[in-house]
């Protein structure tokens, strides 16, 4: 699984070899229904900004809860500024803490700053 998105990122990268954004989509959602974290947090990304697919936050949110289910800690970061805003998802400042939480304690240290900034690590309010 991880092989398909080595692979990927060596023919994005290398110019003799360019991907197209439809070729592109089509690798992450190959690799993503293999259950490559990378790949399915990269289609979070096309499908929030727009990149290559129509923008749409739902599938966005879609594509995020399976990458950060598979251990992605950015996409946890990014769900839980989902849930803070209701992009895509229903607005719930509980669920946006706890993804921000899940991806502080794998590291991440935006999910950490966020959490220390708002001081929800006492409380939600």
């Amino acid at each position: 699984m991880n092989i398909l998105f080595k692979l990927r990122v060596k023919f994005y990268l290398d110019k003799s070899l360019p991907l197209n954004a439809a070729e592109l989509v089509e690798y992450h959602l190959r690799a993503a229904q293999w259950g490559c974290a990378d790949s399915q947090y990269a289609l979070g990304n096309m499908y929030y900004s727009g990149g290559g697919v129509h923008q749409d936050n739902v599938e966005a949110a879609k594509w995020y809860h399976r990458a950060a289910w598979n251990g992605c800690a950015n996409a946890k970061c990014v769900l839980g500024g989902m849930y803070l805003y209701g992009f895509g998802v229903s607005k719930d400042i509980n669920k946006a803490i706890n993804w921000y939480r899940m991806a502080a304690e794998q590291g991440h240290f935006g999910a950490h700053e966020l959490l220390k900034e708002k001081d929800w690590q006492k409380s939600p309010d």
